[in-house]
């Protein structure tokens, strides 16, 4: 079973990847594929293990993508503060159609989390690296989670709209 804290990162993850910036080309409205793999690696023996893999649709609308969510770590800070985290941002950098940031949150239940997020965008592809190291109670674990998004056209009634 996945940790409530990596299904809230991710799902932030992609909630910051879906929009347009000032900086890069306009990401398309429509229909959003988003494929993603969360590996963790036991920071002991070097090992790593996939633990889960991923393929959702979106339905971006114009004026999620007008947001300019894409390149504000503040909105990922947001989301881990709505779950009682304390979070701090650091590292911000800015370039066309990139951007990166660390963040680091303490929540309630103890857990430490340090990531570093990377995205690109531009009109029909996205991606998104996040390298966690999660620490409580002397156990630390090293999480990777790859996103790619790419446009594939028309939004159906099926797909989650944001």
């Amino acid at each position: 079973m996945i940790h409530p804290l990596i299904k809230t990162t991710v799902f932030s993850l992609i909630t910051v990847l879906c929009a347009q910036t000032a900086w890069a080309e306009a990401m398309e409205a429509g229909a959003w594929q988003m494929d993603s793999k969360i590996t963790m690696q036991d920071v002991k023996t070097g090992q790593s293990k996939t633990m889960n893999e991923s393929t959702s649709k979106y339905c971006l609308t114009p004026a999620f993508i007008a947001k300019d969510a894409y390149l504000t770590p503040g909105l990922d800070k947001a989301k881990m503060e709505e779950k009682k985290a304390k979070c701090s941002i650091s590292d911000e950098k800015k370039s066309p159609g990139a951007a990166s940031w660390r963040m680091n949150c303490k929540t309630q239940d103890g857990h430490e989390v340090d990531a570093l997020i990377s995205n690109t965008a531009s009109a029909q592809k996205m991606t998104s690296n996040v390298e966690q190291v999660v620490s409580q109670g002397g156990k630390t674990v090293k999480l990777n989670i790859a996103m790619n998004g790419k446009f594939i056209g028309k939004c159906s009634k099926e797909m989650p709209e944001l």
